[in-house]
């Protein structure tokens, strides 16, 4: 087996096992989370504490880990989250409605993050009157920082704002602080000079002999960042009201819905490996 090959064999065999160990921790938070499962039949004032001990006997060892464990495995593997508590319906037909939602929000939110820290990066490396628009634009970076994702979400409530603009908040200086240590010294680097002694056009340079010889740092970072909005989504959907994963996370916390929230982790946890393994692979 080729190196490449082991290489790309070894992150895929690491990302099976950590899903493996997500779907594990999942089925003990669900047959050990007190209230998990309540039977409605309990509250029918006709049953005797006899009859009430026996369905709570049944629903003890349906929830028993042994018994549940391969009954979970099995319905995962027909795509079967299991059904919330809370909603009474599929989880896999809640997280089908409100996925969409958050791969706007999120996805917009992380473009605009992107996109401004490249820009303000860009500006930072050009000359004298850069380096103080670095300082700046450092120092506002370090700034946001500062400021919760729940109250960026209450500040587009009362402005008006869009959802995604919020989360391009809260992920923006977590993007410019690492993508401005990985380009500060490209634009004075020897290949750099050397290009644009050579008469290189300023987009070659940028794409050849910037961006390209730090393709890797910058496949890790995307990989990170993408995980952080949709993590940023949770507080800003959760205040505006947005009818995404985030508001339905925080939905299923208030409520308490085990079946729910451990559905919801899997499928988060089955996107944040997918994109960290293929920016790993890619790299």
């Amino acid at each position: 087996m080729s190196g490449t090959a082991s290489r790309v064999f070894a992150r895929l065999a690491e990302a099976a096992l950590t899903l493996a160990a997500a779907v594990v921790a999942g089925c003990v938070l669900i047959c050990a989370a007190p209230g998990t499962g309540m039977d409605e039949r309990e509250l029918d004032l006709r049953l005797t504490e006899a009859d009430r001990d026996r369905i709570r006997a049944e629903r003890d060892a349906e929830r028993r880990f042994t018994v549940f464990l391969p009954r979970y495995l099995a319905a995962l593997a027909r795509g079967d989250l299991g059904v919330s508590e809370s909603f009474n319906r599929p989880v896999a037909e809640l997280l089908g409605e409100r996925f969409p939602v958050t791969l706007r929000t999120a996805g917009g939110g992380l473009a605009a993050a992107w996109v401004a820290a490249g820009v303000l990066t860009a500006a930072a490396g050009r000359g004298r009157r850069g380096r103080w628009f670095g300082y700046l634009a450092r120092a506002a970076s370090g700034s946001l920082l500062c400021i919760p994702a729940a109250l960026t979400g209450l500040l587009l409530v009362v402005w008006q704002l869009p959802v995604w603009l919020g989360i391009a908040v809260v992920v923006f200086p977590k993007v410019f602080g690492p993508l401005d240590g990985v380009l500060s010294g490209a634009a004075g680097s020897g290949a750099v000079l050397a290009a644009r002694a050579r008469g290189a056009s300023p987009p070659a340079i940028v794409f050849r002999h910037m961006l390209w010889p730090r393709r890797r740092a910058l496949a890790a970072l995307a990989a990170v960042s993408a995980p952080l909005a949709i993590g940023a989504s949770v507080a800003v959907e959760a205040v505006t009201g947005t009818p995404g994963i985030g508001h339905l996370a925080w939905k299923a916390t208030t409520s308490r819905d085990v079946v729910l929230l451990v559905g919801l982790t899997l499928v988060l946890t089955a996107v944040t490996l997918a994109v960290n393994t293929a920016a790993e692979v890619d790299g």
